[in-house]
């Protein structure tokens, strides 16, 4: 109930605002409780990090190094590196990931608050060894050329060969071989 009357004042508050800006009015509340959830964990980072840099011998160095570790961490959750996809590949399809296996193109989602989230990946690779795929995937016949891959296909003509799975009722994965130009592409759903 309290919420309910707060995001009313609040609503009444920011009325100005919908009217200049066209947001919807019972989106602010949340646009507000997500501000607030960033910035909150922010300030205190912050506050450790001063504190650490004025406090401690070797301060400056050691909360540099702190920043620099959190950013990191950030920066590699919202953009994974290769060997993300290159695990998604090996714990999902089973596939045997060696260094063959280049990747060229990639795309993923950030988990919501649910866990569900998408990740699919582009590789170029030398030998495709499918005796060690997972034992719940099968092929599939009606097979398309998915639309990140055409980039990297000098023509569409050629053998194309897939596979996929569906899990759990809310996960399913797509692997597309083309044998012509060692193209793989690999997409996983969790929903």
């Amino acid at each position: 109930m309290a919420f309910v009357r707060t995001s009313q004042i609040i609503a009444n508050y920011f009325s100005p605002l919908n009217e200049a800006l066209g947001i919807r009015m019972e989106l602010i509340p949340y646009i507000g409780l997500g501000l607030i959830v960033l910035i909150l964990p922010l300030a205190i980072l912050s506050g450790i990090l001063l504190l650490i840099w004025k406090k401690v011998p070797f301060g400056k160095y050691v909360s540099s190094l702190l920043l620099v570790g959190f950013l990191f961490v950030v920066v590699t959750a919202i953009w994974p590196m290769d060997s993300f996809y290159k695990d998604e590949l090996q714990n999902n399809a089973g596939l045997r990931v060696d260094d063959g296996y280049e990747v060229l193109a990639k795309s993923s989602s950030y988990p919501d608050m649910h866990g569900d989230y998408y990740s699919e990946a582009v590789f170029r690779v030398s030998e495709l060894d499918l005796s060690t795929l997972a034992g719940d995937v099968a092929p599939i016949e009606q097979c398309v050329v998915p639309r990140m891959t055409k980039p990297f296909l000098p023509s569409q003509n050629g053998v194309i060969k897939c596979w996929g799975a569906n899990r759990n009722i809310d996960e399913w994965f797509r692997l597309t071989y083309f044998p012509d130009s060692g193209i793989l592409y690999y997409r996983f759903d969790q929903t």
